[in-house]
């Protein structure tokens, strides 16, 4: 069975993701280039979101992603975290197929995106478990 973890819940000591420069740093890492192409070689790579006007299948997604979540921090202003970072991970006998992998992460962000949040996402292929953040 596949876990969601979530990192700020993980890592709740420091406030993560309380800066713009946060937000910049974690939407560059989900988007990284060497660890979500696929097929390998092919500069194609396994990035997604919701709502689809950020063009995320483009050349540096991330940063028409950032501009969209910080818009929506100007219009809607809070404290503390900014954002939610999950991690869907799978165990050896479960997801091996980055492309399912990719199909599972649409749905779950479609399911945050009905309850009104924004989401952007990669598969990740780099290591031993696939991984979606």
């Amino acid at each position: 069975m596949f876990v969601i973890e979530s990192i700020n819940q993980k890592y709740t000591d420091a406030c993560p993701y309380a800066f713009p420069q946060d937000m910049k740093n974690l939407l560059r890492y989900i988007a990284k280039p060497n660890a979500t192409e696929y097929p390998a070689g092919s500069c194609r790579h396994l990035v997604g979101a919701i709502p689809d006007i950020i063009l995320a299948d483009q050349p540096r997604a991330w940063e028409r992603a950032f501009h969209l979540f910080n818009y929506q921090f100007e219009l809607f202003p809070k404290q503390g975290s900014l954002m939610q970072h999950r991690v869907i991970s799978f165990s050896d006998e479960e997801v091996q197929d980055p492309v399912l992998a990719f199909w599972l992460a649409t749905k779950v962000a479609g399911f945050y995106f009905e309850r009104g949040y924004i989401s952007f996402f990669g598969v990740h292929t780099n290591t031993d478990h696939l991984h979606i953040h």
